[in-house]
């Protein structure tokens, strides 16, 4: 009776071995599922971070090219404002 006392034990201790692999392998493909995600995603905000700089650069070179075409037509209109005033005093004397 003693002996199938220990095949007892040992069958029920290699079932608890085979349960906790089958946990152990489970939990291991979670893992690397896990840390395929959070790669992908970290991948993903770097791709918008560069989006985003890239767009903001694109938006403030925008700015300066209109600020530039701002500034130059208000030296052009000075000019022709200086320059018909400069008509209209002549027309008067």
């Amino acid at each position: 009776m003693g002996i199938a006392l220990y095949e007892d034990k040992i069958k029920y201790l290699h079932s608890q071995t085979e349960a906790l692999e089958i946990q152990l392998a489970y939990r291991t493909e979670a893992t690397v599922n896990a840390s395929t995600e959070c790669k992908s995603m970290r991948e993903k905000m770097n791709e918008a971070t560069q989006q985003f700089k890239d767009e903001r650069q694109t938006a403030l070179d925008i700015t300066k090219d209109m600020t530039r075409q701002y500034k130059g037509m208000q030296e052009d209109l000075l000019n022709k404002i200086n320059h018909r005033e400069g008509v209209i005093q002549n027309l008067k004397d």
